[in-house]
Order: structure tokens, then sequence, then C-alpha cells
């Protein structure tokens, strides 16, 4: 598999967004306090992020029980789903850099509540960074492609203990990131995972394994 390495994609740090991590009750009203508390936050994580992304672009096979990319084989049912109409998929890893980490550490133990507020406006940075890495790879095909819905170890029915294999398949320290013994990245403000490719007329749901999911009460679902 041939990979990729990008920095700098444009990312957003929406209010709401944001507002919903801090506490997601849906009608949390916002002191002005609070709002110039975002905005120092916002402003920290432009400063001091630096966002890598490392992936590659693999043909698929889902004919049999799992998931077969490259070398590797990965077992989920709802991804399989996902992936059967695809003909490629997007394995990837993202990062917006170990400063973020040592600045959410020292926040945390100099005023805790701002250091909250930092680590959620880091995790909605590097959720938006690697949406437009899905934009970016989409329009490397001129928009005659589309991704699913990204999926990563420990989402939905596919263990954590997976996440090993996906970094097999990309040189993830070519951007900083490594892989705990419990499979748990570092920097932390870091996502791995894999979407599919495919035309847009042959998508279920956009690629939405929650479409078919029973749990409706889950905090994790997605709707389309």
């Amino acid at each position: 598999m041939e990979c990729h390495m990008i920095e700098n994609i444009p990312y957003t740090i929406p209010e709401k967004e944001l507002l919903k991590r801090i506490d997601d009750r849906p009608s949390i009203s916002i002191s002005a306090r609070l709002k110039k508390t975002i905005k120092i936050a916002v402003s920290d994580i432009r400063q001091h992020s630096r966002f890598k992304a490392i992936f590659g672009i693999s043909d698929v096979d889902t004919e049999n029980r799992h998931i077969v990319i490259s070398d590797q084989t990965f077992n989920s049912r709802r991804l399989k789903k996902v992936l059967i109409p695809c003909h490629k998929t997007v394995v990837f890893i993202t990062t917006i850099g170990e400063e973020i980490d040592r600045l959410i550490k020292k926040s945390m133990k100099r005023r805790s509540s701002y250091g909250y507020i930092l680590d959620a406006a880091a995790s909605v940075a590097v959720e938006s960074a690697t949406n437009g890495l899905m934009d970016h790879i989409e329009n490397h095909y001129d928009g005659k492609v589309e991704t699913t819905y990204r999926y990563s170890p420990g989402y939905c029915d596919w263990a954590l203990r997976e996440q090993q294999k996906l970094f097999h398949l990309l040189p993830h320290k070519r951007i900083g990131v490594d892989l705990s013994d419990s499979y748990l990245m570092t920097p932390r403000k870091s996502i791995s995972g894999i979407a599919g490719l495919c035309r847009a007329s042959l998508l279920k749901n956009g690629g939405n394994a929650c479409a078919d999911c029973p749990r409706l009460d889950c905090p994790y679902r997605r709707r389309n």
C-alpha cells in the first residue's frame, strides 16, 4: 500500500460543537466569561497545534468472513457491511501533535477548569481536521467517489486491540504517533481509522453502520 503524508489541513472549532463536549445539556447558556475562556482556548489550540496525517489507499477484500486490507485482517461485522460496496479503502492516522498534550497537562495542573475546555477544544480540532483529510481525498478523485463515515478501532463492534494491525499498515512514526501496550495513541489528540471509497450511488445510508444498529439510545449514535 502506497502511503502519503500531509500537513496543515484547515480545521474549525465551532462554538456549538465545543459546548456540546463541555456540557451535553441541550439548553446550556453561555456566559460572557465562558465565551472569553473559549476564545482563549481556541487561540491556544491554533498557536500550539500542528496537524499531520499519514494515509494509504488500498484495495479491500470483503468476500470472506473478515475484512482484508493489504496483509492485515480485521474483524468487524458492522464495518464490513459498510465496506462491501466500496472498491477501495482509506487507512489513516491523524494528529495535532504532542505540544497540545503538554499544554493540556500543564493547564490541568494550574487551572483544571481551563484545562478541561482546552482538552475539549483540541478534540473538536482534530475531528475537524480529520474530516478535512477525508474531503482532501475525495477532491483527489474529482468528486467521482465519496468516503463513507470513518471508523476507528474501539468503535461499534470493532475491537480496540485491532489498532495494532492498523498501525502495521502505516509508517506512523513519520508523524510522531505511537501506540501503547494498551493500544492507546500518543499524542492523545490523534485519530486512526478506516473509511471506504466508493461511488455515492452505491452507498447505503452514507456508509453509516449506526443505521442498522438497534441501540437507539447509544450516545455515540451517528445520524444521517
